[in-house]
């Protein structure tokens, strides 16, 4: 009988280790630091230069995604990785280092996006959109998709709409829909590395989003936290950042990008951890009633 039960208790571990495993296989990453090989990528550069790949960064080399020639017609050079990972998603974390430095002025900024493959192929450049009056920090343009943008010029002069409180925010985008700007709680293009952090996870209707971030020298700010964006579903997507220049320039530069993706479990894997946990409990309940007739009969 105990032979039995031990059999019983190693089919249910091992089912569900292997419940665990088809979960955690949905469990895949874009990684690049520029300084070893890493997730494949395509750089766009509509008619402007960028640094390339450079010595000095927080880690090591660093991605020189637009240097500061100027005048520039707000195309942003761009940078996007194949994808990772298959399917829609229940969480997306993504993290960068940046650095924006001032050289004329200080101009434009950058966005972070989420290209959905069904829309821009699972690998190749980002779309040349049309950037006019809000440079790279302001993806409007883009449809189906998810942006944020990091400003450091303020063009309200240009174009007002939507509107930007000054030369240092973050704006959130969605299909081609302006939904909001936020306080970064410091300077952006201070020259120094910071780091950013992006939670995105699928809910009823929507998708919860949360940006921290870590300024050097300082501590975490969260300029967004768990705002809810209406009928963006995580479905399959790449990475792509782009930055630009206008009239004024900064040098826009990047490491360490990342994005962890955890796919939406298949019903078979869901299935499987089910009947693992189900056993489990049998055979603790059956366990347990045995111990307690053992009990009984030694106390007649």
């Amino acid at each position: 009988m105990r032979f039995v039960r031990r059999i019983v208790k190693g089919s249910a571990l091992l089912l569900l280790l292997s419940a665990s495993v088809n979960l955690q296989a949905g469990l895949i990453s874009t990684y690049h630091d520029f300084d070893s090989p890493g997730t494949s990528y395509v750089e766009g550069r509509p008619g402007y230069t960028s640094g390339g790949i450079v010595a000095g960064g927080p880690t090591g080399n660093f991605m020189r995604l637009r240097a500061a020639d100027v005048p520039d017609d707000f195309s942003p050079n761009s940078i996007a990785f194949d994808r990772t990972a298959q399917g829609d998603y229940v969480q997306v974390v993504a993290s960068f280092d940046f650095s924006l430095t001032p050289v004329t002025g200080s101009a434009d900024g950058f966005f972070f996006t989420l290209l959905p493959t069904s829309e821009y192929g699972i690998s190749g450049a980002a779309p040349v959109v049309n950037w006019a009056g809000g440079g790279a920090a302001e993806p409007r343009d883009l449809e189906h998709t998810f942006a944020l943008g990091f400003d450091i010029f303020d063009n309200n002069n240009v174009n007002p709409n939507p509107p930007e409180p000054n030369n240092n925010h973050i704006s959130l985008h969605y299909d081609k829909n302006f939904l909001g700007v936020f306080d970064p709680g410091f300077n952006l293009d201070s020259g120094a590395w910071h780091s950013a952090e992006v939670v995105l996870n699928r809910v009823a209707g929507g998708t919860n989003l949360t940006l921290t971030l870590t300024p050097f020298g300082g501590s975490q700010v969260t300029p967004i936290s768990n705002f809810f964006i209406s009928g963006y579903e995580l479905t399959e997507s790449r990475v792509a950042m782009g930055a630009s220049t206008g009239g004024e320039s900064a040098l826009h530069d990047f490491d360490n990008i990342s994005a962890q993706f955890t796919a939406v479990p298949e019903p078979s894997s869901f299935a499987l951890l089910v009947t693992a946990l189900v056993g489990l409990a049998g055979y603790d309940t059956r366990r347990k009633r045995a111990a307690r007739e053992r009990e009984e009969w030694g106390s007649r």
